[in-house]
């Protein structure tokens, strides 16, 4: 048994996906206290890394539940307006967002609720793994929704290494033509509206070469979440 039974993790960041295997790992050896503080230290490293990258202040004297909490409220503007242009009238937009808020609010008090009372740290045993797993299931809602508003380049990814000059490439050609609503709110037409740039030869080379395209010149999973990050600058 795993804690997420018939989930799809590969396409979360590779240290999101480790920090899951590890807390499954613990899960299935019996070791639930241990999966619990690992899946718990998988969203400290998120958010901690979210608060760098978006300027956010006080980390560290911030709580568990005050970290995923503060990270959400950055994505209010984008997700209101992702709403708005499917055709979601006003009123209903900002009801969506607060009951959206709220869930994953609610979701993160489960979470530390659990750590309080069933982690390493505090040494107490639970008693009851199908309870757990589904306080545990928190995880993944907090997880998938920062995945999906918050796009994540690991740090060691070759796209790091390419030149200003390239990343503007990319933004300037590849972005602007396949238009930022369909990277942001439509990515399964992002190689069909690809396809129609006609890049050159020795760019689709150099475009593979940082993983952007895989060996059939396809836009790679990571490449999509690059391009989604190039849309949000």
């Amino acid at each position: 048994m795993t804690i997420f039974d018939n989930i799809e993790i590969s396409n979360f960041p590779e240290a999101i996906q480790i920090g899951i295997a590890k807390a499954n790992d613990r899960f299935s050896s019996g070791d639930i206290e241990g999966a619990i503080t690992s899946l718990c230290g998988t969203i400290d490293d998120l958010t901690r890394s979210l608060y760098n990258k978006l300027n956010l202040q006080n980390y560290t004297s911030d709580n568990f539940v005050q970290h995923v909490a503060k990270c959400i409220k950055t994505y209010k503007s984008e997700f209101i307006s992702k709403l708005k242009s499917n055709g979601v009238n006003e009123d209903d937009c900002i009801k969506i967002w607060d009951h959206h808020k709220r869930s994953l609010n609610g979701a993160s008090e489960v979470m530390a609720a659990f750590r309080r009372n069933f982690s390493d740290a505090h040494g107490i045993k639970a008693t009851s793994p199908e309870l757990v797993q589904i306080a545990l299931n928190s995880a993944y809602y907090v997880l998938k929704s920062f995945q999906i508003t918050h796009p994540f380049i690991p740090p060691d990814h070759p796209f790091h290494k390419i030149s200003d000059e390239k990343k503007k490439y990319l933004k300037n050609i590849i972005v602007k033509n396949i238009g930022i609503n369909i990277i942001l709110n439509y990515p399964n037409n992002i190689n069909n509206e690809f396809k129609k740039i006609g890049l050159s030869k020795i760019n689709m080379v150099e475009l593979k070469r940082i993983g952007f395209l895989n060996q059939k010149y396809e836009i790679t999973e990571m490449g999509i979440e690059i391009l989604k990050v190039l849309a949000k600058e």
